[in-house]
């Protein structure tokens, strides 16, 4: 069904050599039932089907179809039924009868005659020729036209119809048609969809082919030409274009004249305006300098009223920080004295059992460890809180050697890092004298410290600190401390000194410690601050002045 093999022999002795192959000429009859095959003198092949009757030739590949319109029947052969008689003269058998031929006399059907252009429509409207209609675009009637002139207005909507003269078998034909010019190829219709629509042709000339054929044949089919100009407006003519154009420098003649006297007066109004504004300036001037003095006082009372602002943010995250400490204290205590209240009834009764006391008494102990260890955690926040508002009523400015202070400060510090595989190194600039509040450098360099050892290190992980010191230009100082850990994240990093942000909530982080160090560099040390950080280490770095301004 839908399809035929060859069969070949290699040896015409050995039927095991036998090869086939589908012929590929029959791929686009699927779906046809061949029921029968004969073959007739010249070696051709008969085939009878569910749609008629083929013709295939095995040397040229090619294949002739004959239907109802031939003298077959377009169905009801039945298989296997078929005959060659002595005269040559093949017999297939359907249901319906007989159909006997003389492969001889049968020769393919001659191509039909290049088709005819039937109609013309602009706007769905018929147009007929000049002679019918004196404004028609068509000088004699279509199928006889080689050329066509249509406006750019009447072209919106442009059909053409078209038909071959196949008297035989019509509905068996094919059509293709192309408008050179807005078509990329050849478009195929049936014999019953014989029209072409075009619309919104831009202006230009068009060549509109059509050739009609049956499937096999449409290929080098005879060709009707018919050449189509689409007119423009008449703004779109040569003629208007370079009328516009003269239109159009015309106009910037005068504009450029028109500009050329507007910046004369432009220019001599500008000379009385600059005397007037040199005097306005000089008034403005000393105005400026009025208004600058007010600026400053008003700038230091708005500064106040920021710090205070941040104050209040301040309170409410420690109190929502303070929120969960003492929960978890108070729950537990609420726990104790319920067991307690418990075991005195019991004890008092006098039914208290030994296994009883055992349970207490573990309830307690783990009681007591969560009350300890959650008011510890909410002294801590406290304490933060104090330090955050900067409260310099136990830090006195005075005179000191950094080198000297540090390496009295960190053995101090050592006791936060002793039982890890933690490393540090202090490089100060000998002699390097400062005139500060050496409270506030001790506070920062523990937070830094501090912060490197929760973030920067695993628990187990080796790892090496390292605080610098040196001076740079205008009486300042650069101090620095650095780690070799896994850095922070770019998302992070813009956010490091800002109040209660932490990457490690709920495991001990707070988000108070580097915006202490913050406050502290920018507003007790009068210096600045920045963090640098990579995949291999962070590096935090304060440049503060040697002699800070009294608080």
């Amino acid at each position: 069904s839908g399809g035929l093999l060859r069969m070949h022999l290699e040896d015409p002795t050995d039927p095991a050599s036998a090869r086939f192959e589908s012929l590929p000429q029959f791929r686009a009859l699927s779906g046809t039932l061949i029921q029968a095959i004969a073959e007739d003198r010249d070696g051709r092949l008969w085939l009878a089907t569910s749609n008629g009757i083929l013709r295939f030739d095995p040397n040229a590949g090619e294949i002739a179809e004959f239907g109802a319109a031939d003298g077959a029947f377009d169905s009801d052969y039945q298989s296997a039924a078929t005959v060659t008689l002595a005269d040559g003269r093949i017999v297939f058998a359907a249901t319906r009868g007989f159909t006997v031929f003389d492969p001889a006399r049968i020769n393919a059907t001659p191509p039909p005659p290049p088709p005819l252009l039937t109609e013309l429509r602009l706007w769905n409207r018929r147009i007929e020729s000049r002679a019918l209609d004196s404004t028609s675009p068509l000088l004699s009637p279509l199928h006889l036209a080689d050329s066509l002139a249509i406006p750019a207005a009447d072209a919106r909507m442009l059909s053409l119809r078209f038909a071959a003269l196949e008297l035989l078998a019509p509905e068996r034909l094919r059509y293709a048609y192309q408008l050179d010019g807005f078509d990329p190829d050849w478009i195929e219709t049936t014999a019953s969809e014989r029209s072409a629509t075009y619309t919104n042709l831009a202006p230009g000339q068009y060549r509109f082919r059509v050739k009609a054929g049956e499937s096999d044949a449409l290929a080098g089919a005879a060709i009707s030409t018919l050449t189509i100009d689409i007119l423009p407006p008449w703004w779109k003519t040569l003629w208007a274009q370079a009328l516009f154009a003269l239109a159009a420098l015309t106009f910037l003649y005068a504009g450029y004249a028109w500009r050329i006297h507007g910046i004369q007066s432009n220019r001599r109004l500008l000379q009385r305006q600059v005397s007037e504004r040199t005097t306005e300036l000089s008034q403005a001037k000393q105005r400026a300098e009025e208004m600058l003095v007010n600026l400053r006082d008003t700038q230091f009372d708005l500064i106040q009223a920021e710090k205070m602002a941040s104050l209040g943010s301040l309170v409410v995250g420690v109190a929502h920080e303070l929120n969960t400490p003492l929960g978890v204290a108070i729950t537990a205590s609420s726990m104790l004295t319920d067991r307690t209240a418990w075991m005195q009834q019991h004890f008092e009764s006098g039914d208290l059992k030994r296994g009883d006391l055992a349970a207490f008494l573990g309830t307690a102990r783990e009681a007591n460890v969560l009350v300890d260890r959650n008011l510890e955690r909410a002294a801590r926040l406290i304490d933060s809180f104090k330090q955050i508002s900067v409260d310099n009523s136990s830090d006195q400015r005075r005179r000191f050697v950094l080198g000297d202070y540090l390496r009295s400060l960190l053995p101090s510090l050592e006791q936060l890092w002793k039982r890890r595989p933690i490393t540090y190194e202090l490089a100060v600039e000998e002699g390097l004298a400062l005139e500060s509040y050496p409270g506030a450098l001790a506070q920062i360099v523990s937070n830094l410290i501090q912060n490197a050892l929760m973030h920067a290190f695993a628990e187990d992980e080796p790892g090496s600190l390292r605080v610098a010191a040196r001076t740079i230009e205008g009486d300042r100082i650069e101090i620095s401390v650095s780690d070799n850990g896994r850095g922070i994240s770019a998302d992070a990093l813009p956010h490091v000194f800002e109040p209660f942000y932490t990457t490690r909530r709920g495991r001990g982080g707070t988000g108070l410690g580097l915006h202490i160090v913050y406050n502290l560099v920018s507003v007790r040390l009068g210096g600045q601050i920045e963090v640098q950080s990579t995949p291999s280490g962070t590096r935090v770095v304060m440049r503060i002045p040697r002699v800070a301004k009294p608080s």
